[in-house]
């Protein structure tokens, strides 16, 4: 699983990535810009995201308020943050969906390299909110 989040569009290695960047969406993928996370990396961040933004869609177009984003930056800070300090982040990462036990024992094996994504996405969101009212979140 790749845990990195990239800054350049013509650097990724498929096309299952989630986009973060300014928004409202104005077309296209791979922008100059934003930010992309590997899908299946971005399922640790999705329990949070929904839990701020309900209708959260990963094959379709977010528009998030930016007072909703940066929320989810901060709540993604203090997951990477237990991580780190070695507490169960699961319940936090809100790790309910089919794919829980994976996600666990992925958590248990990667959590340095998911502590540091988590926390460059808070970095994405909280660098789209600045200056925009809106963050888009574009899915596959």
């Amino acid at each position: 699983m790749d845990f990195a989040v990239h800054r350049d569009p013509k650097a990724l290695q498929s096309t299952c990535y989630i986009e973060i960047g300014p928004g409202p969406h104005v077309g296209g993928h791979w922008k100059e810009g934003f930010w992309f996370v590997a899908d299946d990396a971005f399922e640790f961040a999705a329990g949070v995201v929904s839990d701020h933004f309900p209708t959260y869609d990963p094959y379709s177009i977010n528009e998030l308020p930016s007072f909703v984003a940066l929320g989810i930056a901060q709540d993604l800070r203090a997951a990477a943050d237990a991580i780190r300090f070695g507490a169960d982040a699961s319940m936090s990462l809100h790790l309910t969906s089919s794919r829980a036990a994976r996600l666990r024992s992925a958590l248990h094996q990667n959590g340095a390299e998911i502590a540091d994504m988590l926390g460059n996405i808070a970095a994405a969101l909280e660098s789209s909110a600045q200056g925009s009212d809106w963050v888009c979140v574009l899915g596959l």
